[in-house]
C-alpha cells in the first residue's frame, strides 16, 4: 500500500489487546507527505516519510543556497576549514 520511497518504510501489523485479552488486529500507518524535488532541472513527486522528509530537506538545503536564511555565515566558515584542511593535505614535507 503506502511506502516511503526513500527507506521503504510501509504498513505496520499488531495486535489490540483490551483488558479481558480480547485480540484485535490493527495497522499502524506511517506518517506520509507529498514533496517536490527538484535535480537537474527535472521536478520529481516523492512520498516521504517525516523522517526522510527532515533528512531530504537538510541535505538539499546547501544545494538550494539556503545559507542565505542563516545569514550566510556558515556555510563560508564551513568553506574557508575546508580549504585550510585542503592546504595543510597539500603541503609537502621536507
Amino acid at each position: 500500500m503506502a511506502r516511503c520511497d526513500r527507506c521503504g518504510k510501509g504498513v505496520l501489523v499488531g495486535m489490540n489487546v483490551s483488558h479481558s485479552h480480547v485480540r484485535t488486529k490493527k495497522r499502524s500507518h506511517p506518517n506520509l507527505h507529498n514533496f517536490k524535488l527538484k535535480t537537474a532541472g527535472v521536478t520529481k513527486r516523492l512520498r516521504l516519510c517525516t523522517k526522510c522528509l527532515r533528512t531530504v530537506k537538510k541535505t538539499a538545503a546547501p544545494d538550494n543556497a539556503s545559507g542565505a536564511s542563516r545569514g550566510g555565515r556558515a556555510t563560508t566558515e564551513a568553506q574557508k576549514k575546508t580549504e585550510t584542511q585542503k592546504e595543510t593535505v597539500q603541503t609537502p614535507q621536507a
